[in-house]
């Protein structure tokens, strides 16, 4: 009897280690399973690692590539903004200029006015001026006319005179013309009266001789002697 409960003792005994066994290889599979997978994710972390490891290098080299060029920037937007102070410095210059350049202009404009306005007043001065001078060169012409039947009517009174002789000049009023004006140097000695006067036609003045010879011109004697060489015109009244 005590043999049979020593056997059943035994037999129990190794049931129960068996199923110690069992449980321990399973738990040993397990703990394999579990081993592999921490091998698995540790190869995958490691890899993962490596990874991380290289792009963290490339960010610390595009890192160091950004800190130069943030550096070039800020000495870039130092430069620009210097340049701007400057330009802001030019433009108030160019400002001041410009305000100078148009009161410039403003008073050349005035000054191109007035200009164009005496030059509008000179023409039309140009014009009286030349109307005038056509006006005494008709006057002039005719005077020659009138002195060219003068110095014929003279001329044959001359001739018909026998006391004079054969050569003597025959007087012509045309040579009193010299220059448009009377010598005033000349003090003359002929007639009854002599004056000086100033005349102003168009803005010009003009001194005139004025000589009343109480029809002595007639006489030979003083028509060459004294009228003639004397620098201006004569007209017989």
């Amino acid at each position: 009897m005590c043999v049979c409960v020593g056997i059943k003792v035994i037999e129990n005994r190794a049931m129960k280690e068996e199923e110690k066994m069992e449980i321990q290889e399973l738990q040993l599979k397990e703990a394999k399973h579990i081993a592999e997978e921490a091998d698995r994710k540790y190869e995958e972390v490691a890899r993962k690692l490596v990874i991380l490891e290289g792009e963290l290098e490339r960010a610390e080299e595009r890192a160091e590539i950004s800190e130069l060029k943030c550096s070039d920037l800020e000495e870039e937007l130092k430069n620009v903004t210097n340049n701007l102070k400057s330009l802001e410095a030019q433009s108030e210059k160019y400002s001041e200029k410009e305000d100078k350049y148009e009161e410039e202009i403003k008073v050349l404009g005035d000054k191109l006015k007035e200009a164009e306005t005496r030059a509008e007043f000179a023409e039309r001065t140009v014009a009286k001026l030349e109307k005038t001078i056509d006006d005494l060169e008709e006057h002039r012409v005719q005077l020659f006319s009138h002195e060219a039947i003068a110095d014929e009517e003279v001329s044959s009174a001359l001739h018909s005179c026998t006391w004079l002789p054969k050569d003597y000049p025959t007087p012509k009023r045309r040579t009193w013309f010299s220059e448009d004006a009377f010598n005033s140097t000349f003090i003359s000695t002929i007639g009854i009266d002599f004056k000086i006067r100033t005349i102003e036609l168009d803005g010009k003045k003009i001194k005139l001789q004025i000589w009343d010879t109480a029809g002595q011109e007639r006489f030979p004697n003083n028509h060459n002697g004294l009228l003639q060489g004397s620098h201006g015109n004569y007209a017989g009244l």
